[in-house]
């Protein structure tokens, strides 16, 4: 803050410059539009735009995990597009995104490359090697659903709402690099609907594949729009994953 004398050279005033008005507003406006910029650029770059999805989510969501594994433990804000080991992301999360009052959301968590087999990048490599490998319909691919909540309340998202698909951590297979995993929050049209999908508990990794997100988006009408909140981040098998697979009934190892 810079200041302007009175008449004595004694009495100081504080004042606002027209100079530090400009880096006030554009600090609000690099904190609201360039994170959006990163966003919108990383998912092209690592493919998840346009081949999952079609437009760029609204906001850049905040998902901290609890690091156990530190001392002290903490609640770390995860970076996007950055290599976390399975055993960091293995617990559900804390999310936060702008709500509106008596408004609905849709909160989940996909692996587009669960099965489909990936290039290890490098320093060296270029952008095609991050793209995953696939047969798959591509207008309409397929994904790991390893989380999915609906009917989230704007005033209770972290606890509130009906869960289809129970939390299964990340568990990429041995062999298969890395893999995107994708958070993303949708705005219900209603504030309370009514969802068909089969409802899967977290023992069993059965079914979670099926997930085809363009499918789902058009079929409750959240396809128009773009997602309001997403971010992604890596993920590659380590010595923790055996332990996920030894809690499913469906898998043996």
């Amino acid at each position: 803050m810079l200041a302007r004398f009175d008449k004595s050279p004694w009495t100081v005033f504080p004042t606002e410059t027209t100079t530090s008005r400009l880096q006030r507003d554009m600090s609000r406006y690099l904190d609201q539009f360039w994170p959006m910029q990163d966003l919108e650029k990383e998912m092209n770059i690592h493919g998840l735009i346009p081949e999952h999805l079609p437009l760029c989510p609204t906001h850049t969501l905040d998902v901290r995990y609890h690091f156990k594994h530190k001392e002290p433990s903490f609640w770390r804000k995860i970076d996007l597009a950055e290599i976390y080991e399975p055993h960091q992301v293995a617990e559900l999360p804390r999310l936060k995104y702008p709500t509106k009052p008596n408004t609905s959301y849709i909160h989940m968590l996909i692996d587009p490359d669960h099965t489909c087999t990936r290039f290890e990048p490098s320093i060296d490599s270029s952008y095609e090697d991050l793209y995953p490998t696939t047969t798959d319909d591509l207008d309409n691919p397929q994904a790991f659903v390893h989380f999915l909540k609906v009917n989230v309340p704007s005033e209770n998202i972290t606890h509130g709402g009906e869960t289809i698909v129970e939390h299964l951590p990340p568990h990429p297979p041995n062999t298969t690099g890395l893999h995107r995993y994708t958070w993303l929050v949708y705005e219900q049209p209603h504030q309370n609907m009514t969802f068909t999908e089969k409802r899967i508990p977290n023992t069993t990794a059965y079914e979670r594949d099926w997930f085809r997100l363009n499918h789902f988006t058009h079929k409750y009408n959240l396809s128009m729009d773009p997602p309001l909140a997403g971010i992604f981040f890596y993920s590659k098998f380590d010595e923790s994953v055996p332990y996920i697979y030894a809690h499913l009934h469906d898998v043996f190892i």
